[in-house]
């Protein structure tokens, strides 16, 4: 029977849409206390990327819409509360437990919330994560700003913080996100992994793969296991 060499020392998940079964934690949020009329009639996503806001600003746009909506205050038990709500992908933790009983390290480097990311690394038993942190002030209640850790389309920058951190070569790392705000991520390491899921965007996919020719396309997380 042939030695199992691995080929990667560590696999990094996206949060949303990969991990989680909503798309967006921002907009899940935005979504659940009844901002999201709010932020879609003032497109700061599109702000962002045409580069008139930063994230943080972005951020602390959106996280004022959130407290607004809600009439003005909002506790972090309230977040949590929502979060606790969402899906874990039915198919992560046999993956994870797989990856970990390879000997590889297991992190999340997202674009979305600390909160919800922290919640899923606990049941998923991730301790590397990685991702935008709300502010509460000393009573817990929301703050309108956030510190950014993960900058949508700076992705890269983080996960070449994890390599020299960890002392792994990027050319082992393989990366799983969902759409083209991972593009960053998805240059910089040597298993670049684009997770279809349910949603099936296999355009996106296929555009995203005519830039970066290594791309690997899945329709399910256990298909990394064949990849590892």
């Amino acid at each position: 029977m042939p030695k199992y060499e691995r080929k990667v020392d560590i696999v990094v998940f996206d949060m949303d849409g990969v991990l989680v079964k909503c798309k967006s934690s921002w907009e899940y949020l935005h979504n659940y206390f009844g901002s999201i009329r709010i932020i879609r009639k003032q497109n700061y996503m599109r702000q962002f990327e045409l580069g008139l806001i930063s994230y943080e600003e972005w951020m602390r746009k959106d996280l004022e819409a959130i407290i607004n909506a809600k009439g003005g205050s909002i506790h972090r038990d309230d977040i949590i509360r929502a979060f606790l709500k969402i899906n874990i992908n039915d198919e992560a933790k046999e993956v994870i437990n797989y990856l970990k009983s390879k000997g590889i390290k297991v992190a999340i480097v997202s674009a979305g919330i600390y909160d919800l990311a922290d919640l899923v690394g606990k049941k998923l038993d991730i301790n590397i994560i990685y991702a935008n942190k709300l502010v509460y002030d000393e009573n817990g209640f929301l703050l309108p700003r956030g510190i950014e850790v993960v900058n949508p389309l700076s992705k890269g920058k983080v996960l070449k913080n994890i390599s020299e951190k960890f002392n792994i070569p990027l050319d082992r790392f393989m990366y799983i996100g969902d759409s083209e705000w991972d593009l960053s991520a998805f240059e910089v390491v040597g298993y670049p992994i684009f997770y279809l899921g349910d949603e099936f965007n296999e355009e996106k996919a296929l555009e995203l793969k005519n830039k970066i020719k290594k791309l690997v396309i899945v329709k399910s997380l256990k298909d990394i296991i064949g990849l590892v």
